[in-house]
């Protein structure tokens, strides 16, 4: 029921059978014929509970029925799986010095990066080290496939994400480090003198990463300060600059928001939310032509419903009723909920009444 639970909340849980898998084969010597019996079964109802999920998911929601913007969606597979060993190695550093730390990270691994040729021989270093010591002690073999396994759906391998990596993607990746650090732990607390170190080792991480922690809260004092320290750190991302610039213009910095705008249409023109952003600054700023050429392509791109009701309100005020009727007539079909595109809607079809 939990794992169920999991899938819906979080489709990444789609791998915990191969975790549990995983957990059953080196680790089965530990368990009584009977029990081992009943864990197998239990591992049966998983697999068969995944596989089911995944029949009604693609089903409903086929793979790449919505196209992903991003720098790595937009590379071809063998680019992506590249910038994967990049990425991994990242990660690695993520854990043990979690410094300059922003929500989202974009780029590309090209064929002679460092970091991705330091990444693949760190990942077959740490492969061949953990296989090596996989009969007398499974654990490293255990955490580090734990970390890979968890790592796997946000690699942009088979899917396409909308970033190259996230801190938050591990999450639950990280508890692989941990586990082969809990057993190292329990390893040297059986050695003389190990308890002291433990306590030491112990309180001089929790303070260090407890107040790294800190640190880290104060960028999410509000959403100005923390779009423009993550955007320092990630130029670019036209998401964080589009945040950025809707925070400017509720603080009617128009110019401000005007020019991020700018920058996340650049940096990715094919992004509707941007573009209907940057419509409505050229209109703040009595750009008619232009933000009606801005909303126009903002519906041309993505469908974005804000953008047929802003072009629609700028067509009544020209006086253009019938091409603002057919407008909010074909938003209306395509996002029937939309409280705006609802309301003109009625409004327009009570004038044609009267």
């Amino acid at each position: 029921m939990c794992f169920l639970l999991a899938l819906l909340s979080k489709e990444s849980a789609i791998v915990f059978p191969a975790i549990f898998s995983l957990y059953l084969l080196l680790f089965k010597g530990h368990f009584e014929t009977n029990v081992l019996r009943q864990k197998l079964g239990m591992l049966a109802a998983l697999w068969v509970f995944a596989l089911a999920f995944l029949g009604a998911r693609f089903s409903l929601i086929p793979l790449g029925g919505n196209r992903v913007l991003s720098l790595i969606a937009e590379q071809p597979l063998p680019v992506r799986a590249w910038t994967f060993f990049e990425s991994f190695l990242s990660y690695l550093g993520l854990l043990v010095f979690p410094l300059r730390l922003h929500m989202e990270r974009h780029f590309v691994s090209s064929w002679s990066a460092a970091g991705a040729w330091l990444g693949l021989a760190t990942l077959l270093a740490l492969g061949a080290w953990a296989w090596k010591l996989r009969r007398g002690n499974p654990h490293f073999l255990f955490g580090l496939l734990w970390l890979l396994l968890w790592l796997s759906p946000m690699s942009n391998i088979l899917i396409p994400l909308p970033m190259t990596m996230a801190e938050r993607w591990l999450y639950l990746p990280s508890i692989g480090v941990f586990w082969v650090l809990a057993e190292r732990i329990a390893w040297l607390t059986r050695k003389p003198g190990g308890n002291r170190l433990v306590a030491l080792g112990l309180g001089i991480m929790v303070a260090a990463f407890g107040a790294r922690t800190f640190f880290r809260t104060l960028d999410w004092k509000d959403g100005a300060t923390l779009y423009a320290h993550d955007l320092a750190e990630s130029p670019d991302s036209f998401l964080l600059h589009t945040n950025l610039g809707v925070v400017e213009a509720r603080a009617q910095r128009f110019e401000a928001a005007r020019d991020h705008f700018k920058k996340a249409v650049e940096l990715q023109p094919n992004y509707g939310t941007a573009v209907n952003n940057l419509g409505a600054m050229e209109e703040h700023f009595g750009n008619v032509d232009r933000a009606a050429e801005n909303y126009a392509r903002a519906i041309q791109i993505s469908g974005y419903q804000m953008a047929y009701a802003n072009l629609a309100k700028l067509l009544l005020r020209r006086g253009n009723v019938e091409e603002a009727r057919r407008v909010v007539a074909e938003g209306y079909a395509r996002n029937p909920y939309d409280q705006a595109l609802m309301e003109l809607h009625r409004a327009l079809s009570a004038t044609r009444q009267e």
